[in-house]
């Protein structure tokens, strides 16, 4: 990934003064958390942007993930592409993936009936199973998404971005219990300054 991405801002960059290139802050909060980060845009052609961001994935799953409570967080880097429509100013189609990098701790509690089959052959008083277990759990998460997004000019080079973008999250070299994954909805605010 990383010999991937290098050849990419070089080019990126290198392309900067006969291309249109915008630098940014974004933010996606989702119903569980919140990722942010620096983008950088590079134009390719009037109609297509490539796109790399690093940023920083915050998650507190409350009861929805794989355990009764996962809070985590995580580093990550993401690549895309933004294709502008010829029908409706400022509206583009975003295409993405993102790579977190993320430590997950999560507690998981021992309902009534699990205690009472742990104690069934166990004689009175004697059994005193705890009420819950906990662990960390550090997952690489890889996170495909597709959406739309509308730019409004504010002043000068200056804009916002605002997005809703849907798609999976898939963990993979998982070292621990398992953790949620599964669908994501994001909105989608991004700050920046085109040169």
């Amino acid at each position: 990934m990383k010999k991937l991405l290098l050849p990419i801002v070089i080019y990126c960059l290198s392309g900067a003064t006969q291309a249109q290139t915008s630098i940014s802050y974004e933010t996606q909060p989702f119903l569980t958390g919140l990722t942010h980060g620096l983008r950088l845009d590079y134009s390719m052609n009037e109609d297509l942007n490539l796109f790399i961001r690093g940023g920083v994935n915050y998650t507190n799953r409350w009861d929805w993930g794989k355990k009764d409570e996962e809070i985590g967080s995580g580093s990550g880097l993401g690549l895309g592409y933004e294709l502008k429509n010829n029908r409706v100013e400022n509206l583009t189609l975003i295409v993405r993936a993102d790579f977190w990098f993320m430590e997950i701790e999560w507690t998981q509690y021992i309902t009534s009936e699990e205690i009472d089959r742990i104690c069934r052959n166990i004689p009175p008083g004697l059994c005193d199973p705890a009420f819950s277990r906990s662990g960390i759990t550090k997952t690489n998460v890889f996170q495909p998404t597709i959406g739309i997004a509308y730019k409004l000019p504010i002043v000068g080079a200056f804009f916002v971005n605002t997005s809703i973008n849907l798609g999976r999250e898939f963990n993979f070299n998982t070292r621990g219990e398992q953790v949620h994954q599964g669908a994501i909805l994001l909105g989608g605010i991004q700050v920046g300054y085109e040169f």
